[in-house]
């Protein structure tokens, strides 16, 4: 993740996903090779999963490596404590921030839970198909920091102005066309994993539906959390965990009692509406404040390359 996360800095998205492509190939075929030919069980999936993580990483090293001035020297290893306290300072919201909401995850599951079996599985084959269209939400995200970052450092505001923007619309059409997609073929999908099981699959589908209509409401979290912390403002982002972590609590411990199973759901989303919507509102905030102090210096804001 750190080697990645560098190499997307520096804008090369290729390699990362190239990794995580070949990482995911080796991890499929250890797991049948391990769990179901030598027989190992949760020792050989274990054992597939680092196997593909070490070569993911060895991998991104390897690309690290051949960037010139990404080159490690002896002075590189010289004691910066300036640059230390700053990478702290810039670190430890954003480990508080998924420290928290991790809290809130396992706080629903344990409200899913008090509604029976039944339940229990259907947010289980529901979240497994949800969590992959989320990961083009953090992907939108991703892209949306790097860019950030790239345009903060070159004195650019107005292009992350636009750029968040043409995301923002990207992320709309995509997930409009997710939503879409399960409309027509989400009970299909959800009955090749459940099998012959109709209450689990329409409950299933009950959930799948209703996180994939609001789910646009993640990506906006995904995007504006991420395009802050990568404009050197992290503590905004921890307080929107924080605010998502409360907004999911008290909800669970409200809604199920009025509207059932629902009350669990909305509970997910009203956090990711709160939280997105808090962000939103500092990000146009710290926009402003970058075009004001950059239109000071008499820095060109209105080329958009």
């Amino acid at each position: 993740n750190f080697l990645s996360g560098i190499l997307r800095a520096l804008g090369n998205s290729r390699d990362p996903l190239i990794a995580m492509i070949i990482a995911f190939i080796i991890n499929t075929v250890l797991d049948v090779a391990l769990v179901m030919g030598l027989g190992w069980g949760v020792l050989g999936a274990a054992a597939a999963t680092v196997s593909a993580q070490l070569f993911s990483a060895i991998y991104c090293f390897v690309c690290v490596r051949e960037i010139g001035f990404m080159k490690l020297e002896k002075k590189d290893w010289e004691w910066n404590g300036a640059l230390f306290r700053k990478s702290f300072v810039l670190s430890l919201p954003v480990a508080l921030m998924n420290s928290i909401t991790a809290l809130g995850v396992i706080f629903m599951q344990i409200a899913i839970n008090g509604f029976g079996a039944v339940y229990i599985a259907a947010y289980s084959v529901a979240s497994k198909i949800i969590i992959i269209f989320e990961q083009l939400d953090v992907s939108f995200g991703t892209g949306a920091g790097t860019f950030a970052g790239q345009n903060l450092g070159a004195g650019k505001p107005g292009r992350i102005r636009e750029g968040i923007h043409q995301v923002n619309l990207l992320l709309i059409g995509v997930n409009l066309a997710i939503f879409g997609l399960m409309l027509v073929a989400g009970r299909p999908l959800i009955g090749l994993m459940v099998g012959d099981e109709p209450a689990v699959i329409e409950a299933a589908c009950q959930c799948i539906r209703f996180l994939c209509f609001f789910l646009m409401f993640l990506g906006t979290l995904w995007i504006y959390r991420t395009s802050l912390q990568s404009m050197s403002d992290t503590f905004w982002p921890m307080l929107s965990g924080v605010l998502e972590f409360a907004a999911r609590t008290i909800a669970l411990l409200i809604l199920p009692k009025l509207i059932g199973f629902y009350g669990v759901l909305s509970a997910e989303v009203s956090a990711w509406i709160l939280a997105a919507l808090m962000l939103v509102i500092v990000y146009r905030r710290r926009i402003r404040i970058l075009e004001a102090e950059c239109a000071e210096k008499g820095r060109d804001l209105s080329a958009v390359c």
